[in-house]
């Protein structure tokens, strides 16, 4: 059993069985955004940075995140809970952010 099921969800690094890219795609970044950066709207990127900022603050908003088992089912969630929140972005602009937050660990490990 996974810390997400234990409810030991720790803030960086949630289930064992998540991807990297799903693990680090809530984790704020050392440097400056640029996972960030890499969204297609301004106004989405606020929102979806915001909604990042939420998730790391609420327990239990994180631990919903934790529980997803794949990249497309944690972006529907991500979505779907960043309207709940006010923050209005697509799957589009998560699954980028993921892809660009995978990028920049690749180029900084490889």
């Amino acid at each position: 059993m996974g810390p997400a099921e234990t409810g030991d969800c720790p803030g960086r690094a949630c289930a064992d069985r998540r991807t990297p890219e799903m693990k680090n795609c809530l984790q704020p970044p050392g440097n400056p955004p640029d996972w960030r950066i890499a969204m297609a709207t301004d106004e989405c990127r606020q929102n979806l940075a915001r909604f990042c900022d939420m998730a790391l603050a609420d327990r239990q908003l994180h631990q919903r995140l934790c529980a997803t088992v794949d990249v497309e089912s944690f972006a529907a969630l991500a979505v779907h809970l960043g309207r709940d929140q006010g923050c209005e972005f697509s799957v589009e602009d998560v699954q980028t952010a993921i892809r660009e937050r995978r990028r920049a660990w690749l180029e900084r490990h490889l």
